[in-house]
């Protein structure tokens, strides 16, 4: 496995476009997957309210389910960087042998505030995966965070910066920022007045003070745009940033998102935006949104280009 892994998953010292096409097709797998994980959970928290009824195979349905999609995720990234898959698998190997006993459980008769044994099992298991203070030791969130602390730092960056198909110098509070552009989609179509086809990065650049065309031999780049359709792929080339957003703007609930992972906090304490789930990680910062309203994601994205460049 490990073998197949390091050659689908090798770097070229120069990036090809297709490079670039499958490492981001692949890490949107990645998210897709940490988002049907974290889905999952949320609808066993829905389900303990009350007002559903459910049997104890729903309940181990749960933990298997977030188990199954632990595994792609640690396909996913392991594919993103090859170098990780000993440790990722290893610690995988333990959660999936540390959840099945606790799948196992049998609540007894005796319940939190007398609750049903297929309500008590499932509390049970969603704490256990959800860990942190008062709810039990957990691998899961380790393996969460390992997984993306792990997986970002083998992203090709830099060095697809010569099939870049436009520059952008954005004008900020910091001075002016040069965002290389690839535009995956291929139709590089701008509306009347707009910088980007890509509505995402559109929106990031509301709050500047203006993006202007370079020559394309002007590369000095600190940041590399992935414009694909509705979808925009993120990242700072500076590697103490190590920052990486993901976003989709298409005006689908169901579809739009937007995700970042960076070494440092994007926003300040207590400024996220609405709707925005923030999670530490061992080196660095998660933080996402989805399931809600376009304007919202909108907002995030305005507010995420001011945090950037404005």
């Amino acid at each position: 496995m490990r073998k197949i892994l390091e050659k689908i998953g090798a770097k070229t010292s120069g990036a090809t476009l297709l490079d670039i096409r499958v490492e981001t097709i692949r890490f949107r797998k990645l998210l897709e997957n940490t988002r049907a994980a974290l889905t999952l959970l949320a609808d066993g928290r829905e389900k303990l309210k009350g007002e559903y009824i459910f049997d104890r195979q729903y309940a181990l349905s749960v933990m298997d389910d977030v188990l199954e999609r632990a595994g792609m995720m640690a396909f996913d990234a392991t594919v993103l960087s090859p170098g990780e898959a000993d440790f990722l698998y290893r610690l995988l190997d333990s959660l999936v042998a540390s959840g099945r006993k606790v799948a196992e459980t049998t609540p007894g008769k005796e319940t939190p505030g007398g609750m049903e044994p297929e309500f008590a099992l499932l509390s049970h298991i969603l704490d256990w995966l959800e860990g942190g203070p008062g709810k039990g030791e957990s691998l899961f969130p380790e393996f969460f965070g390992e997984v993306f602390d792990r997986a970002v730092p083998g992203l090709v960056t830099g060095s697809c910066l010569n099939l870049a198909d436009s520059f952008l110098e954005i004008t900020g509070k910091n001075g002016p920022a040069v965002l290389a552009v690839i535009d995956l989609a291929g139709s590089g179509k701008k509306a009347p007045g707009e910088k980007t086809a890509c509505p995402p990065l559109g929106v990031m650049l509301l709050e500047t003070r203006g993006a202007e065309d370079l020559e394309k031999k002007n590369t000095g780049a600190r940041w590399l745009a992935l414009a694909d359709g509705a979808h925009l792929s993120l990242r700072a080339l500076d590697p103490s940033a190590g920052l990486r957003m993901e976003a989709t703007l298409s005006g689908h609930e169901d579809s739009d998102f937007v995700f970042t992972y960076s070494r440092r906090p994007v926003f300040p304490e207590n400024g996220a935006p609405r709707d925005l789930r923030t999670e530490k990680t061992r080196l660095g910062h998660m933080a996402w949104m989805y399931g809600v309203p376009a304007r919202h994601i909108e907002e995030c994205l305005v507010r995420l280009g001011a945090a950037l460049w404005a």
